[in-house]
């Protein structure tokens, strides 16, 4: 590091070290610009993202820098969002004079499946629908969110963006891609995928319009699960009618528009609007002692995983103010797949508490004279003791 002034965000190589046991082991696959693995530094774990040896002098530090003093200077609100919401740089890794790489924080664990990040083209396939659009709408306003204070996201892809099982959250890395107001391209020439290049103009050029270009193809390749280049935006072509019965014929030609650059303000006004239709609030997830969640402790269909208790999901249909709210419906069991406990109707819920058989008048005439009874000794006795 000699002739650079040395920050507290500066690290040597040798005060790495590797995470021999992490609370979770992941798999990370090796990108396009770097190596990532993980690693502790003064007691806490980090990702280490190191450069490939081809690309280290390339790397501006000082771009760098910039993008460190931004998260700072932030407001606390803005800083609380980046600290949930991206894995923004935390310190730089120094291998001697040489920038050796960069330190990251690890993604929450409700955006890792098994050993490996839950990544947004994960949810193509067989995930329903209602998820996708989740994970989209919350994607979109994590765009809006960096374009309103000047950053651009750049290298918007679906390997860039983890999502949660229900889609209700988004978590965007390589995040020394961004660019924008504040701080210069962090590695000048950072190419985007060929599958984008052969669709969007001036993919290369980083500015909102091509992050919005992007998100366009990221939609609708997640959605088809499908890398498609040319699409006849008219009905009798398989693709375009396939999008339109995903997500109306509106919103596909709206998306196949946007994959072009069209974006000025009408553009952006759909934008926030599918941004707002599509999100549903971030949930917590609910830990349940002793036992072990299930899909990651996320139900994909949209909520936390609960115990299987085979018990129903109660709620009212009935008028506002008998017996519940409106617009709630009392239904069938939760059926999560491959459950093994047997499912009961409403009207079979029992309390698991003793409760006496059916009897007939006589009988429960009886039970009551019993109980009677036994309580006027119970009385008796209490008030000899007391006396």
């Amino acid at each position: 590091m000699a002739g650079l002034t040395v920050t507290q965000t500066d690290v040597r190589l040798d005060e790495l070290r590797a995470a021999t046991a992490p609370d979770v082991p992941l798999d990370l696959e090796d990108g396009g610009t770097a190596k990532v693995g993980q690693v502790t530094y003064a007691g806490e774990p980090y990702l280490f993202k190191r450069y490939h040896d081809e690309l280290r002098d390339a790397v501006r530090p000082d771009e760098l820098r910039k993008m460190l003093a931004w998260h700072r200077d932030r407001p606390a609100g803005d800083r609380a969002w980046l600290n949930v919401g991206a894995a923004w740089v935390r310190h730089l890794v120094w291998d001697g004079d040489r920038l050796a790489g960069l330190l990251l924080p690890q993604a929450p664990r409700e955006f890792i499946a098994g050993r490996q990040p839950r990544t947004l083209d994960t949810l193509a396939g067989d995930q329903p629908v209602a998820v996708k659009r989740n994970a989209f709408g919350h994607l979109i306003a994590a765009v809006a969110w960096f374009h309103e204070r000047g950053v651009v996201i750049n290298d918007l892809h679906a390997y860039n963006v983890l999502v949660r099982a229900a889609g209700d959250g988004v978590y965007l890395v390589d995040c020394d891609s961004m660019t924008g107001e504040h701080w210069a391209p962090v590695i000048p020439g950072n190419l985007a995928p060929d599958q984008m290049r052969d669709v969007i103009p001036d993919v290369d050029d980083p500015r909102p319009e091509v992050d919005y270009a992007r998100l366009a193809q990221v939609i609708v390749t997640t959605t088809l699960n499908l890398d498609v280049a040319q699409i006849a935006a008219e009905p009798g072509d398989p693709v375009f009618d396939q999008l339109c019965g995903e997500l109306t014929e509106p919103v596909a030609r709206f998306l196949c528009a946007a994959r072009t650059g069209q974006c000025g303000p009408a553009e952006l006004a759909e934008w926030a609007r599918l941004g707002e239709q599509w999100r549903l609030p971030a949930r917590a997830s609910i830990p349940m002692p002793h036992r072990k969640p299930a899909l990651d402790g996320w139900n994909p269909i949209g909520g936390p995983l609960l115990p299987r208790t085979g018990l129903p999901r109660i709620s009212w249909t009935g008028p506002a103010g008998v017996g519940g709210p409106p617009g709630i419906r009392l239904h069938g069991p939760d059926a999560t797949s491959g459950s093994p406990i047997r499912r009961y109707a409403a009207a079979e819920i029992r309390s698991r508490s003793w409760s006496p058989p059916p009897a007939g008048p006589r009988r429960t005439r009886a039970l009551v004279a019993a109980g009677g009874v036994a309580a006027l000794c119970l009385v008796v006795v209490l008030v000899s003791l007391i006396a």
